[in-house]
């Protein structure tokens, strides 16, 4: 054990190191986030210091350059850079930092210049044309005169075959977020000094007032929908702008919230490309917002004026894309650990789970093997329109410091996130928390963040519930279950039930037994009993007054008395009732379930203390 001591401030030794910080400052390097809008893939630009810093662009599936050491994604538009890359329909454009030339490529090709030789002019900030895609819209900035006020700055096209570059919009100081639609019909960019403008296809004025009001960023929704934001009430706040095509000079600019926020919904550009929103749909935008000097995203709701926070462990982000699909991806980086590459979906049907992840954490190592994903551990809350919290707790840190991630889902139903959130559980209990619990599980693997193939679940009461429906589901993501306490059968529950949730199952169950009996018994685990693709530990007290002992026991007899398949064990607590509330009975239970979960693994290490 060490002692700790006393010493002037300013004066202490550390164990962090100025190589260390320079490590970790390029741990990642991710300056780039690149979104196909044609295919949905997604890529990345990542700067390599061991390269002599140069930008390589790597696909994000399987992690492997587009091209060769010799070739460097970077340009020096306005200095600072940003926007040196995109993809369309698979193919690579980019600016090559040693010439300013833009090159096309597919992965593993040969790039091919589709710009003249001149050393005078950059470009950045690609826009493809969706139907002609021989057709590329960028900044363009001269160097013909280097002074820098009669350096010239202005929205050009390349034109990528015969690699020839004409102006399209020009005058003004800076340009930047040229983006045709979707029918590459119209054409939106923004122009500034002093004031930011937003421009339409003929140059129509969007919004901005010289010297008064910014607006920025501009994004497609739909076909004749701008999303941007504006400072008009002092803060940088989402806005819209709807036209009709026949006729876009008459369009009308509008804010998207009822009452302006405070809080900002954007930054200066020092950086092309760098966007603080998406949109996932006609009327679902994503936007990042600051408060408190963290990242605060947001899916909004053009027709209803609403915004919904999602919830995040990213103390920044940035990078934000997004398509049609419903797919966002973004760059996020929490505040006690590296930057990591989101990807987020907006389900068909608008509907949204929110998760908080866990990363395996232990001072005594530095990680897993190479290229390895953590197992994960999946909390289901009970209620089952209660909520889990991210506050300190510690049976997550006992898992998550033994090398287990650990996931909460605040699945369809839970509370805290909106009346339509919490009732959309209502006729969908023992679904749409399972789906979402799996959902969570599939997405989060996408993302490098946990293993799909080494997932176990557990919860008590209502949570006890949806790990048995997931045992019996198809998709058998999940290769272990401890349900505590938990819910088999939704007619004797009925029939026990106390005053304070006595019409609880109706509510859930989309209806009474009598009017939906095939219902109750589909959503009931005792009856498919022939189902179960798991093993399972169950723990449950003999006092329980909420959701009797019997319902456990009956489905363990049931699974064991079932053959072929997985086995099912029993832990009983004679003086424990709906949940624990002796220091004996935590410890059994923590200790068991590692165990439990280590052994269906293989994993080697003892439970511990």
């Amino acid at each position: 054990m060490s002692l700790s001591r006393l010493a002037p401030y300013g004066t202490w030794t550390s164990r962090i190191w100025a190589e260390h910080v320079a490590a970790q400052s390029f741990a990642a390097g991710i300056e780039e986030v690149i979104l196909d809008y044609l295919t949905s893939k997604v890529y990345y630009g990542q700067k390599r210091p061991e390269e002599n810093g140069r930008c390589a662009i790597a696909d994000a599936e399987d992690r492997q350059d587009l091209f060769d050491e010799s070739w460097d994604a970077r340009t020096q538009v306005h200095e600072y850079g940003g926007g040196g890359a995109t993809v369309f329909g698979g193919v690579l454009y980019f600016s090559h930092f040693l010439d300013h030339r833009v090159y096309k490529t597919v992965k593993n090709g040969l790039p091919v210049p589709i710009t003249p030789v001149d050393p005078v002019r950059r470009f950045a900030d690609f826009a493809v044309h969706p139907k002609h895609p021989d057709l590329i819209v960028c900044t363009v900035e001269d160097h013909t005169d280097p002074h820098p006020a009669r350096v010239k700055t202005y929205l050009g096209v390349i034109d990528t075959r015969n690699a020839t570059v004409s102006r399209l919009v020009e005058g003004a100081d800076f340009y930047a977020c040229a983006r045709f639609n979707t029918e590459g019909d119209f054409i939106v960019w923004q122009q500034w000094w002093k004031a930011k403008t937003i421009n339409l296809g003929d140059s129509i004025l969007v919004a901005g007032k010289t010297e008064v009001v910014a607006a920025q960023d501009p994004n497609w929704a739909s076909e004749n929908t701008i999303v941007f934001t504006s400072d008009l009430s002092g803060y940088q706040n989402p806005w819209k702008f709807v036209f009709d095509p026949a006729n876009p000079a008459a369009g009308k600019a509008s804010p998207i919230f009822q009452q302006p926020v405070n809080e900002e919904f954007g930054a200066p550009q020092w950086f092309l490309s760098r966007h603080g929103s998406a949109a996932l749909s006609a009327t679902k935008v994503a936007f990042v917002s600051f408060r408190d000097s963290r990242s605060v995203l947001y899916i909004c709701d053009l027709a209803l004026g609403t915004r919904l926070e999602v919830p995040t462990p990213y103390a920044h982000i940035q990078y934000l894309r997004g398509d049609a699909r419903g797919k966002a991806v973004m760059l996020g980086q929490p505040a006690d650990s590296g930057e990591v590459l989101v990807e987020l979906t907006l389900d068909s049907d608008d509907r949204t789970c929110h998760v908080t992840y866990y990363a395996p954490k232990n001072p005594d190592y530095d990680g897993g093997l190479r290229d390895e994903k953590p197992p994960v551990v999946v909390l289901i809350h009970g209620g089952p329109q209660y909520m889990e919290y991210a506050s300190l707790n510690w049976t997550k840190q006992y898992f998550t410091s033994r090398g287990w991630a650990y996931l909460d889902v605040n699945y369809g139903g839970s509370t805290g996130f909106g009346r339509a959130f919490r009732e959309s559980i209502h006729g969908k209990w023992g679904v749409l928390d399972a789906q979402d619990a799996y959902e969570s599980v599939v997405r989060l693997d996408a993302l490098g963040l946990v293993d799909k193939e080494r997932a176990v679940v557990h919860g008590g009461s209502a949570g006890g519930y949806t790990t048995l429906q997931l045992a019996t589901a198809p998709e058998r993501t999940f290769k272990a279950g401890s349900p505590h306490y938990g819910v088999s059968d939704m007619k004797t529950l009925d029939e026990v039930l106390h005053k304070f949730e006595y019409y609880l199952c109706d509510r859930l169950m989309g209806g009474k037994w009598e009017d939906c009996k095939d219902v109750w018994e589909a959503r009931s685990p005792i009856h498919h009993a022939d189902k179960i693709n798991m093993p399972l530990l169950v723990f449950q007290g003999c006092k329980d007054t909420v959701v009797p002992a019997e319902q456990m026991e009956n489905m363990v007899k049931e699974i064991n008395s079932t053959p072929n398949v997985k086995a099912a064990e029993l832990v009983l607590f004679p003086d424990e009732g709906h949940g624990w509330r002796q220091k004996e009975t935590v410890q059994t239970v923590l200790e068991r379930e590692l165990l439990f979960f280590n052994e269906v693994f293989g994993f080697k290490n003892a439970p511990g203390r």
